[in-house]
């Protein structure tokens, strides 16, 4: 039994039935237990690999789509771009190096960084120093510094992280998913007894007994204040995230060294991700009608920025080993079969 799971199994004892979203964010979020408390977790030899991990290609082709939109904008400056979960800094290593080509978006641009996890913090620092970069706790405190300006938001593979609520139909409506202990002190998922309080009209109506509903009020919100922010003072936001439109389903899942296990297994030592709805994101950001969005497939996007001519252009001057690793890291990221299917982007922006 982990350190996490046992403190877990004490918080049990009292509290009895613990909410998916309580559950995960204990195990993911506390500060003495918590997943994310330990060793950063990003990389070959870690529990997950991001797509900036995967290639430069993918930093330097939101790159091309950062430059795209800010000459769209008019060219504005000074400017902030931030970073939500940054990792360790690669993707805007990537990124910056393609922008640094234009010394007036430098000139403008102000680097703001939210994370709070210290072992990552340090990574980020030793590849952007040279740009002064600024860390935050929260992306309120971030937007507040931003004082009015312009901005660019980029979000991989951050909202997965956030605590989901799980909801089960049931022979008497719909109940809220936990966990408990059994009688032999395992752990175990476990139904609400009561009806939820979440208003009837947001669960899905074409929904058959069983089925998961999962609702993310945390990336909800997060999206909320970008949109918010935007239409008062311009700028985009992109969000790149595994994910789906529609539906219902059982999406949280557990990673631990690079193999699936159950999310009630390894507690604190695996990463807990669930998928994330972008339907419910998209009719959240409808009470902003002055924004404009658009979702697609990673795939699709990647190639609307112009990563394949932006490899070819690279693999004239490169290796023959470097030609086949970019091609392999091309397949990987585009392929329907790969990342580029699961992985889905959501475009928010001004209106040009």
């Amino acid at each position: 039994m982990t350190p996490c799971e046992n403190h877990l199994h004490t918080i049990l004892k009292t509290a009895k039935w613990l909410s998916i979203a309580e559950f995960m964010k204990f195990v993911l979020h506390d500060p003495n237990y918590g997943y994310y408390s330990q060793q950063p977790a990003i990389g070959i030899q870690n529990d997950f690999i991001t797509a900036p991990e995967v290639s430069q290609l993918f930093g330097e082709s939101l790159g091309l789509w950062i430059l795209n939109t800010w000459e769209k904008m008019g060219c504005p400056s000074p400017f902030v771009l931030l970073e939500l979960g940054p990792g360790r800094g690669t993707l805007l290593a990537d990124l910056l190096r393609l922008t640094s080509q234009r010394t007036d978006f430098l000139k403008g641009m102000h680097l703001y960084l939210v994370d709070v996890n210290p072992h990552l913090k340090v990574q980020q620092e030793s590849k952007l120093s040279s740009y002064m970069p600024r860390w935050f706790d929260s992306l309120s405190s971030a937007l507040t510094a931003s004082q009015d300006l312009p901005i660019f938001v980029i979000a991989n593979e951050f909202l997965d992280i956030f605590p989901i609520q799980q909801y089960m139909l049931t022979s008497t409506g719909w109940r809220e998913k936990g966990i408990t202990i059994d009688a032999s002190g395992k752990l175990i998922y476990s139904l609400k007894e009561s009806a939820p309080t979440m208003a009837h009209s947001l669960f899905p109506c074409d929904a058959k007994e069983g089925d998961i509903f999962e609702v993310c009020p945390a990336a909800q919100q997060i999206v909320e204040q970008i949109g918010q922010y935007l239409t008062q003072y311009q700028g985009s936001a992109l969000f790149i995230d595994y994910g789906y439109k529609e539906g219902t389903g059982n999406t949280l899942q557990a990673l631990y060294q690079h193999q699936y296990v159950s999310p009630l297994e390894h507690l604190g030592e695996a990463d807990l991700t669930a998928h994330v709805h972008f339907g419910a994101l998209l009719n959240h950001l409808d009470r902003l009608p002055s924004l404009k969005k658009n979702f697609s497939t990673q795939g699709d996007f990647l190639k609307r920025c112009g990563i394949e001519l932006w490899a070819q252009k690279l693999m004239q001057q490169a290796s023959s080993q470097q030609r086949e690793s970019m091609l392999q890291a091309l397949h990987r990221l585009l392929s329907p079969n790969e990342m580029g299917s699961l992985f889905k982007v959501l475009e928010v922006y001004t209106a040009c």
